[in-house]
Protein backbone atom coordinates (compact mmCIF):
# COMPACT_ATOMS: atom_id res chain seq x y z
CA UNK A 1 0.00 0.00 0.00
CA UNK A 2 2.94 2.09 0.64
CA UNK A 3 3.69 2.05 -2.91
CA UNK A 4 0.04 2.66 -4.11
CA UNK A 5 0.22 6.06 -2.32
CA UNK A 6 3.96 6.71 -3.60
CA UNK A 7 2.66 6.12 -6.63
CA UNK A 8 -0.51 8.63 -6.51
CA UNK A 9 1.47 11.01 -4.42
CA UNK A 10 4.58 11.87 -6.62
CA UNK A 11 2.64 13.85 -9.37
CA UNK A 12 4.01 14.60 -12.83
CA UNK A 13 1.65 16.76 -14.02
CA UNK A 14 0.88 20.13 -11.93
CA UNK A 15 -2.06 21.92 -12.52
CA UNK A 16 -2.01 25.70 -12.11
CA UNK A 17 -5.19 28.24 -11.98
CA UNK A 18 -3.87 31.29 -13.00
CA UNK A 19 -6.96 33.98 -12.03
CA UNK A 20 -5.12 37.69 -12.10
CA UNK A 21 -4.40 39.70 -8.94
CA UNK A 22 -6.25 42.72 -7.87
CA UNK A 23 -9.84 43.87 -7.40
CA UNK A 24 -12.32 43.08 -10.39
CA UNK A 25 -9.02 40.30 -11.55
CA UNK A 26 -11.66 37.60 -11.09
CA UNK A 27 -14.58 39.43 -13.18
CA UNK A 28 -12.34 40.09 -16.39
CA UNK A 29 -11.39 37.03 -17.14
CA UNK A 30 -12.00 33.27 -16.74
CA UNK A 31 -8.69 30.72 -15.13
CA UNK A 32 -6.61 29.78 -17.27
CA UNK A 33 -5.36 26.42 -17.01
CA UNK A 34 -1.63 25.24 -17.71
CA UNK A 35 0.52 22.19 -16.94
CA UNK A 36 4.08 21.22 -16.89
CA UNK A 37 5.68 17.19 -17.17
CA UNK A 38 8.12 16.62 -14.61
CA UNK A 39 9.96 13.19 -15.96
CA UNK A 40 11.50 10.72 -13.38
CA UNK A 41 14.98 9.59 -13.26
CA UNK A 42 15.46 7.13 -16.32
CA UNK A 43 12.82 8.89 -18.43
CA UNK A 44 14.25 9.59 -21.91
CA UNK A 45 14.75 13.01 -23.41
CA UNK A 46 11.28 12.75 -25.42
CA UNK A 47 9.25 11.62 -22.67
CA UNK A 48 7.89 15.07 -21.58
CA UNK A 49 6.94 16.66 -25.25
CA UNK A 50 5.38 12.92 -25.45
CA UNK A 51 3.08 13.88 -22.80
CA UNK A 52 2.52 17.19 -22.77
CA UNK A 53 0.91 16.71 -26.95
CA UNK A 54 -1.14 13.97 -25.54
CA UNK A 55 -2.58 15.73 -22.26
CA UNK A 56 -3.03 18.55 -24.89
CA UNK A 57 -5.57 16.35 -27.07
CA UNK A 58 -7.36 15.22 -24.07
CA UNK A 59 -10.95 16.43 -23.17
CA UNK A 60 -10.99 17.87 -20.16
CA UNK A 61 -12.68 16.11 -17.03
CA UNK A 62 -15.90 17.84 -15.89
CA UNK A 63 -16.05 18.70 -11.68
CA UNK A 64 -18.36 15.91 -11.27
CA UNK A 65 -15.93 13.74 -12.99
CA UNK A 66 -13.52 14.17 -10.47
CA UNK A 67 -14.16 11.93 -7.38
CA UNK A 68 -14.64 9.02 -10.27
CA UNK A 69 -11.46 9.60 -11.62
CA UNK A 70 -9.74 9.53 -8.59
CA UNK A 71 -11.23 5.97 -7.57
CA UNK A 72 -10.37 4.90 -11.20
CA UNK A 73 -6.77 5.97 -10.78
CA UNK A 74 -6.71 3.90 -7.89
CA UNK A 75 -8.48 0.89 -9.03
CA UNK A 76 -5.61 0.36 -12.21
CA UNK A 77 -3.34 1.17 -9.80
CA UNK A 78 -4.23 -1.31 -7.34
CA UNK A 79 -4.59 -3.93 -10.19
CA UNK A 80 -1.37 -2.92 -12.29
CA UNK A 81 0.47 -3.47 -8.45
CA UNK A 82 2.45 -6.62 -8.61
CA UNK A 83 1.71 -6.71 -4.78
CA UNK A 84 5.44 -8.55 -4.23
CA UNK A 85 5.33 -7.54 -0.12
CA UNK A 86 1.68 -8.22 0.30
CA UNK A 87 2.50 -11.91 -1.63
CA UNK A 88 5.34 -12.70 -0.17
CA UNK A 89 3.48 -11.80 3.82
CA UNK A 90 1.14 -14.09 2.88
CA UNK A 91 3.29 -17.08 1.57
CA UNK A 92 1.94 -16.62 -2.09
CA UNK A 93 5.54 -17.58 -3.01
CA UNK A 94 9.17 -16.91 -1.51
CA UNK A 95 10.20 -13.50 -0.71
CA UNK A 96 13.22 -14.27 -2.80
CA UNK A 97 11.24 -15.11 -6.29
CA UNK A 98 8.69 -12.58 -5.75
CA UNK A 99 11.03 -9.82 -5.53
CA UNK A 100 13.17 -11.05 -8.63
CA UNK A 101 9.94 -11.07 -10.46
CA UNK A 102 8.81 -7.72 -9.10
CA UNK A 103 12.06 -6.21 -11.03
CA UNK A 104 11.53 -8.06 -14.10
CA UNK A 105 10.31 -5.74 -17.40
CA UNK A 106 6.53 -6.00 -17.10
CA UNK A 107 5.31 -7.39 -20.45
CA UNK A 108 1.92 -6.08 -22.30
CA UNK A 109 0.52 -9.67 -21.47
CA UNK A 110 0.62 -9.28 -18.17
CA UNK A 111 -0.69 -5.98 -17.97
CA UNK A 112 -3.34 -6.76 -20.26
CA UNK A 113 -4.52 -9.49 -17.61
CA UNK A 114 -4.24 -7.14 -14.83
CA UNK A 115 -6.27 -4.63 -16.50
CA UNK A 116 -8.82 -7.43 -17.87
CA UNK A 117 -11.12 -7.22 -14.81
CA UNK A 118 -11.39 -3.04 -15.02
CA UNK A 119 -11.84 -3.05 -18.75
CA UNK A 120 -11.34 -5.87 -20.96
CA UNK A 121 -11.11 -4.03 -24.20
CA UNK A 122 -7.80 -1.81 -22.11
CA UNK A 123 -5.51 -1.11 -24.52
CA UNK A 124 -2.22 -2.43 -23.81
CA UNK A 125 1.22 -2.41 -25.39
CA UNK A 126 5.24 -2.02 -25.70
CA UNK A 127 5.38 2.25 -26.00
CA UNK A 128 5.68 3.16 -29.27
CA UNK A 129 7.33 6.47 -30.54
CA UNK A 130 4.38 8.90 -29.86
CA UNK A 131 3.12 7.32 -26.91
CA UNK A 132 2.62 9.43 -23.56
CA UNK A 133 4.88 7.04 -21.77
CA UNK A 134 9.13 6.33 -21.19
CA UNK A 135 10.89 4.50 -24.23
CA UNK A 136 10.97 0.84 -23.36
CA UNK A 137 8.14 0.86 -21.02
CA UNK A 138 4.32 -1.13 -21.46
CA UNK A 139 1.82 1.88 -21.75
CA UNK A 140 -2.36 1.18 -21.69
CA UNK A 141 -5.37 3.15 -21.29
CA UNK A 142 -8.11 1.78 -20.09
CA UNK A 143 -11.97 3.17 -20.07
CA UNK A 144 -13.30 3.32 -16.16
CA UNK A 145 -16.89 4.20 -16.53
CA UNK A 146 -16.75 7.93 -18.32
CA UNK A 147 -13.03 8.45 -17.03
CA UNK A 148 -10.02 7.28 -19.30
CA UNK A 149 -7.04 5.95 -16.62
CA UNK A 150 -3.41 5.85 -18.82
CA UNK A 151 -0.09 5.63 -17.75
CA UNK A 152 2.87 3.14 -18.21
CA UNK A 153 4.84 0.60 -16.14
CA UNK A 154 8.66 -0.80 -16.31
CA UNK A 155 8.43 -3.22 -14.17
CA UNK A 156 5.96 -5.82 -12.79
CA UNK A 157 5.82 -4.09 -9.47
CA UNK A 158 3.68 -1.93 -10.08
CA UNK A 159 3.01 1.00 -12.40
CA UNK A 160 5.06 3.95 -12.99
CA UNK A 161 2.43 6.83 -13.86
CA UNK A 162 -1.42 6.38 -13.64
CA UNK A 163 -3.40 9.26 -15.16
CA UNK A 164 -7.35 10.10 -15.19
CA UNK A 165 -8.64 12.17 -18.19
CA UNK A 166 -11.12 12.22 -20.73
CA UNK A 167 -10.56 10.50 -23.79
CA UNK A 168 -8.91 11.79 -27.32
CA UNK A 169 -10.69 13.22 -29.75
CA UNK A 170 -11.50 9.73 -31.67
CA UNK A 171 -13.26 9.06 -28.15
CA UNK A 172 -10.24 6.42 -27.18
CA UNK A 173 -8.02 6.42 -24.25
CA UNK A 174 -4.97 5.61 -26.23
CA UNK A 175 -3.62 6.71 -29.69
CA UNK A 176 -3.57 3.95 -32.36
CA UNK A 177 0.06 3.16 -33.23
Amino acid sequence: MTSLRRILALPAVLAVALTGCGPGARDASPPVRGAACMADPGADDGYCDRFMTDLGRRTPLSADQAEPARAAETAVALALSGRVLDRCNSGEGSCAELTAWGERPATPDEIRDRLAPIDPAAVVRASGPADPAVAGSVVFGALVGTVCVYGHQRFNKGPDRVYASGPLPGGTCLADQ
